[in-house]
C-alpha cells in the first residue's frame, strides 16, 4: 500500500524539480524527502531517479509514476470534496408543504431528536409539490391526502384544525366554538403564506376582508395593537406569544380539521430513521399521527 504523503512529496519533486525545493514545499527537511522517495522506490520495486554526486532527477520510470500520482492525488481530493458535499446535503433537508402547519410539527420534533439535520421549508401549489419531489427539489413533501406511487413513501403523519384568534370583547365571540360563515362579512388579520387555508376561507367567507401579513412574526406584531380577529391552527397557536386579551375558538366547518401526509423516497425514510422513533405512536405508522388538537 503506497501512503498518500509519499505521492505528494513525488508530484513537489517534478514540480520543483529539486529536492531542497521540494522540501521547503511539503515543509519536511531535504534528507528526509529524500528518505521517503527511497521508500517509495522500494514499495514499487523500481527506481525513479537517475542520482548523480550533485544531481537527482526522475527518470523515464519516475516521469510515468508521477502521471499516476497526479491523478490519484486528483482523485482523492475529488472524493473528499464529494463526500463532504454528499454528507452535507444528507443533513439538509428542504421539504415542501401545503400549509406551514405540517413543517412547524416537523421543526419541533427535530430540534429534540433531528441528529444535527437542518430543515428548510417552502409552501406550495399540491402540483408543484408532486413535481418538486419528483425532481428531486424537496426530500419530503406534505399533502392533504394519501399520494399512491411505487416509488414512494406515503405514511399519515399528524392532523391540524383551524381556530380562530378572537378579541375577548368580539361581540360576535362564542368561546365554544363558531362556524366560518358565523363571521363572514368581518375583516381579518392574515399570514400571506397559509397554504391549502386560503380555499377554505375564501369558500366560507366570501364577503370577508382579509389583511395579509408577510411574515409570522409580522402577523403577531400587528396583533399587539389590533382588535381584529385572526386565524391561528392546532400546531401553529403554540407558537404565538400569550395575549391575554385573545382566546382562541375553534373553527366547527367540516374542512376546518385536515390530516397531512408525508411523502418521501425509501432513502429518505431510512436516513431519518432514527428521529422518527420518537414520534409518540412508535409501536404502529413510522410517521404516526399525532393529532395536537
Amino acid at each position: 500500500m503506497i501512503e498518500t504523503y509519499l505521492l505528494e512529496y513525488l508530484v513537489a519533486f517534478k514540480k520543483y524539480e529539486t529536492l531542497s525545493a521540494a522540501a521547503e514545499h511539503v515543509h519536511i527537511a531535504q534528507p528526509a524527502l529524500s528518505r521517503s522517495m527511497k521508500k517509495l522506490e522500494n514499495t514499487l520495486g523500481v527506481s525513479l531517479f537517475d542520482r548523480s554526486r550533485n544531481k537527482i532527477q526522475l527518470n523515464e520510470n519516475g516521469e510515468f509514476a508521477v502521471k499516476y500520482a497526479e491523478r490519484i492525488l486528483a482523485l482523492l481530493q475529488e472524493m473528499s470534496t464529494a463526500t463532504a458535499a454528499y454528507s452535507h446535503s444528507r443533513l439538509l433537508l428542504h421539504a415542501g408543504t401545503c400549509a406551514d402547519g405540517p413543517f412547524y410539527y416537523l421543526k419541533k420534533q427535530f430540534e429534540e431528536h433531528g441528529n444535527g439535520i437542518q430543515l428548510t421549508h417552502e409552501i406550495q401549489s399540491e402540483d408543484a409539490l408532486i413535481r418538486g419531489l419528483m425532481d428531486g427539489v424537496y426530500r419530503m413533501i406534505f399533502l392533504t391526502h394519501p399520494f399512491s406511487s411505487k416509488d414512494y413513501v406515503c405514511e399519515e403523519f399528524c392532523s391540524e384544525r383551524l381556530f380562530f384568534y378572537m378579541p375577548k370583547t368580539h361581540p360576535l365571540l362564542q368561546p365554544e366554538g363558531m362556524f366560518l360563515s358565523d363571521l363572514d362579512g368581518e375583516s381579518f388579520l392574515l399570514d400571506a403564506n397559509i397554504g391549502h387555508w386560503t380555499d377554505l376561507l375564501k369558500k366560507s367567507m366570501p364577503n370577508s376582508r382579509f389583511f395579509r401579513q408577510q411574515s409570522f412574526d409580522a402577523l403577531g406584531d400587528v396583533m399587539q395593537t389590533s382588535f381584529l380577529p385572526a386565524f391561528a391552527t392546532s400546531i401553529t397557536k403554540d407558537l404565538k406569544v400569550p395575549d391575554p386579551s385573545r382566546v382562541f375558538v375553534p373553527v366547527l366547518d367540516e374542512d376546518a380539521a385536515v390530516t397531512y401526509y408525508c411523502i418521501c423516497t425509501a432513502e429518505t425514510r431510512k436516513l431519518l430513521s432514527h428521529f422518527f422513533r420518537f414520534f409518540p405512536d412508535q409501536n404502529t405508522k413510522l410517521f404516526s399521527n399525532s393529532k395536537g388538537l
